[in-house]
């Protein structure tokens, strides 16, 4: 419970009480009563396709392509909370080949880019994790709507007579509003997405979120991407009379190569960034601060570190100070996800007591060394040890020269 109050007051003082007040309302309804009671039974009574594993299967699809890759995909560290167990021992998968799909008549809610066929069968590979998408489009919709969308036949033909229709579209709308799964997740899509333009001739408009953060608009802009491509839906349902899907949601290497070409041309020839050794705090962030960022950054200023306030950057900056980069350090938030407009830097994670392969996985995919640092838990926040992070910090700078 004081987890949860820190938390709490920590996202008043930076967000205000009406976003609060909708944080705390999704975490009482959505995660501990939709997703754990509700959307388990829906699910259960629904039909889900992956598109890539089996496209014959649903009456929808129009076209599919496997896209050619440049070279094998490797094996890749699961995603995954492990705790105190090592890296090395966590299991691992190989990534899928990438590919892009053309579905008719497909509804896609506005809440959570949830798609869902005209015959009633939700289309997981357009979102990241289908329990989370359902609940919150019974957020975004009611319970009776979204049950009617996914189980009768009758209200999804009234349906489509009033729904807005959109003639081809790409739903970009992320179940979590959250700078790495957009970056790593959504924006690697857009490569896909211009296959099936090259392929095809038409033009998808990207569906986004209404009122997106700014970051969402500087990064499409920043990738060639106009107003004009894209359009805002907020909770509602629209219809698409072509949806393209592609794979969703690992990025292969060269999907991150992909979108590290691509921001970075815009950049000037003489980044005013190069060779810095970033540190990324999470001193604005309600969990996972250092509760001794003094000491801590005392030690990684003798090593040429330099603490960098993402969020009062913009992405274009961002991405030339991670180009320029030689080392990203900083605790397990969003923020290093900016790693992929690098040049490979070493990314060195700080945690408490339990860790995630995130970035773990994210080094191996864009050919990144990778170091972490386990410190203690404290409430919602994390210790560190220095004299521990300066021994960490000689070894891997050591190896690195």
């Amino acid at each position: 419970m004081s987890e949860l109050l820190t938390r709490t007051a920590r996202k008043y003082r930076s967000s205000g009480l009406r976003a609060t007040l909708a944080e705390i309302w999704r975490y009482v309804y959505v995660r501990t009563f939709l997703r754990p009671h509700v959307v388990p039974k829906l699910i259960d009574s629904t039909e889900v396709i992956p598109l890539d594993v089996r496209p014959e299967h649903a009456k929808s699809v129009e076209r599919h392509w496997k896209l050619p890759e440049e070279n094998e995909l490797p094996s890749v560290p699961n995603k995954t909370w492990i705790g105190d167990n090592d890296f090395g021992t966590i299991q691992t998968h190989k990534l899928s080949k990438p590919y892009v799909c053309e579905l008719k008549d497909t509804f896609i809610c506005g809440t959570s880019g949830l798609a869902i066929t005209s015959d009633g069968v939700i289309v997981q590979d357009t979102v990241r994790n289908v329990n989370k998408a359902v609940g919150h489009t019974i957020n975004g919709i009611g319970l009776q709507q979204t049950r009617r969308l996914l189980s009768s036949d009758s209200y999804r033909a009234n349906l489509a007579r009033r729904v807005e229709r959109i003639p081809v579209a790409c739903s970009l709308l992320p179940v979590v509003t959250n700078y790495y799964h957009w970056t790593a997740e959504c924006l690697p899509r857009l490569r896909d997405i211009e296959r099936y333009r090259a392929e095809t001739g038409q033009e998808p408009t990207i569906l986004l979120p209404a009122d997106p953060p700014s970051w969402m608009i500087e990064s499409l802009q920043l990738l060639g991407y106009e107003p004009s491509d894209w359009l805002e839906i907020g909770s509602e349902v629209v219809l698409a009379d072509r949806l393209v899907v592609p794979r969703f949601p690992q990025p292969t290497p060269s999907e991150c190569e992909w979108i590290h070409q691509r921001a970075v041309r815009s950049l000037p020839n003489e980044n005013q960034y190069d060779g810095e050794r970033v540190y990324v705090p999470r001193s604005n962030a309600t969990r996972r601060r250092v509760v001794n960022e003094g000491d801590v950054l005392d030690v990684f200023t003798e090593f040429g570190f330099e603490p960098y306030i993402l969020e009062k950057m913009p992405v274009q900056e961002q991405v030339a100070l991670f180009h320029g980069a030689e080392v990203v350090a900083g605790p397990h938030g969003a923020g290093l996800v900016n790693a992929i407009y690098g040049r490979t830097p070493l990314i060195f994670e700080l945690f408490g007591e339990d860790k995630k392969t995130t970035y773990y996985r994210l080094a191996e995919i864009i050919g990144s060394n990778y170091v972490h640092l386990e410190g203690k838990n404290h409430n919602v926040d994390i210790e560190l040890d220095p004299d521990r992070l300066r021994k960490v910090l000689e070894d891997s700078l050591h190896k690195e020269t």
